[in-house]
């Protein structure tokens, strides 16, 4: 069986990342596999393996010549898009549009990463209010794939739509590798506590608006004084980080291959992110590394004045919440995270509050972790409980061949 994946987002490797992890599973069952991606994930399809046609920026009549060449050499029986509401915004970047992917003439589905089946007023992006959800025809991308546990599968249902785990591998993190490596990467002493933080590329990037700017240039800010403050403490492990922190138990690595991460991981007490939807932290955690996530739900200047010190933050700035920084999307994704057992998993620490933070972090790293350990095994025994890529196609293909399409 053929398979095309299409990815739309330049800007992110997330929905990427999902994409090609659900191939790799494919690829185990003989499936053949193609990629339609921006130009900028190339390198990364290519040495997984994979067939990778570029995208071509702004030409709608390229971008179709291009579907038509695939469709007529490659013969897909399935066509899955990466992520629907990236697929929307396709012809801004490619010129593209969703009648463009009748071009196929075969079964199409799409991942859903943030469960549409949510009741939500509006998209909140970067403390801006958008009807994007409004505008969304979910029955115009067939079938429905919801990885989990960023979607909580007991929440799922409906007709033709499939819940699987987002991660089928889990890193390595039992003693003997965790010695190993912390020997490899000179933290000689077992005794010392190692916090792993990443910077993801894409959010160095926001809108184009005087007060968003302000307001990640803050948060920022804000950031890098709770790392610092807790490298007065604890060896910090900064990847992809172009501002460097300066400290004598900072380490700095530029972006790494997945196993040099992995052996960062595999060393670290905690990690830290600022996109409570990273696919990384759900491995991470699910690999048993306990995981912190800093976000803003507080929008009021007068409450924020009361936490931080008046020379920290400036009046004039005006505040918007976030899950996912910098993009905002703090009601957006709450519905996702409400009653979810992934939402335990994950210690949740606001960005202002960075004394209660930094304590919050220490009880972690000295704490009982028992709790967890039993939370994330229970979390990880539900999803292997789910259906499988190869299951979940199939099952699409027999809905569309039962005239359903």
């Amino acid at each position: 069986m053929n398979v095309v994946f299409i990815v739309t987002s330049f800007w992110s490797f997330g929905e990427l990342l999902i994409a090609v992890e659900f191939a790799d599973e494919l690829i185990k069952s003989g499936e053949k596999i193609c990629f339609i991606a921006p130009p900028t994930h190339k390198n990364t399809i290519l040495k997984k393996g994979y067939i990778c046609i570029s995208l071509v920026p702004k030409s709608r009549q390229l971008n179709r010549i291009l579907f038509n060449e695939v469709k007529y050499s490659f013969k897909p029986d399935l066509v899955i898009l990466s992520d629907f509401l990236n697929y929307n915004f396709a012809d801004r970047h490619y010129g593209i549009t969703k009648e463009d992917l009748n071009i196929f003439d075969t079964t199409l589905c799409t991942f859903d990463n943030f469960y549409w089946n949510y009741p939500r007023k509006c998209m909140d992006t970067y403390g801006f209010k958008s009807d994007i959800p409004k505008k969304i025809v979910l029955e115009d991308y067939g079938a429905r794939i919801v990885p989990c546990p960023i979607v909580n599968p007991d929440s799922v249902e409906g007709e033709n739509v499939y819940t699987y785990s987002l991660i089928s591998d889990f890193v390595d993190i039992s003693n003997l590798e965790k010695r190993k490596n912390r020997i490899k990467y000179g933290f000689d002493n077992d005794e010392d506590k190692i916090i792993l933080v990443s910077y993801a590329k894409w959010q160095n990037e926001h809108i184009e608006d005087r007060g968003v700017s302000e307001f990640v240039k803050l948060s920022n800010s804000f950031f890098n004084k709770l790392i610092s403050k807790l490298a007065e403490e604890f060896h910090i492990i900064c990847v992809g980080s172009k501002e460097k922190i300066q400290g004598d138990n900072i380490h700095h690595y530029s972006s790494v291959h997945t196993e040099i991460f992995d052996e960062l991981v595999s060393i670290s007490n905690i990690y830290i992110s600022r996109n409570m939807t990273s696919t990384s932290m759900v491995r991470i955690a699910l690999s048993g590394v306990r995981c912190v996530n800093i976000i803003n739900s507080i929008s009021d200047i007068g409450t924020i004045e009361k936490i931080a010190a008046k020379d920290e933050f400036n009046m004039t700035i005006k505040p918007y919440r976030y899950l996912m920084f910098p993009v905002g999307w703090y009601s957006f994704l709450k519905p996702i995270f409400d009653n979810n057992p992934y939402a335990e998993l994950i210690i949740q620490i606001e960005q202002f509050e960075i004394e209660r933070g930094i304590e919050t972090i220490r009880d972690i790293l000295y704490g009982d972790n028992s709790d967890h350990t039993i939370l994330t095994n229970k979390l990880r025994r539900k999803l292997s409980e789910l259906m499988t890529p190869k299951e979940i196609v199939r099952s699409i293909l027999s809905y569309d061949l039962e005239g359903k399409r």
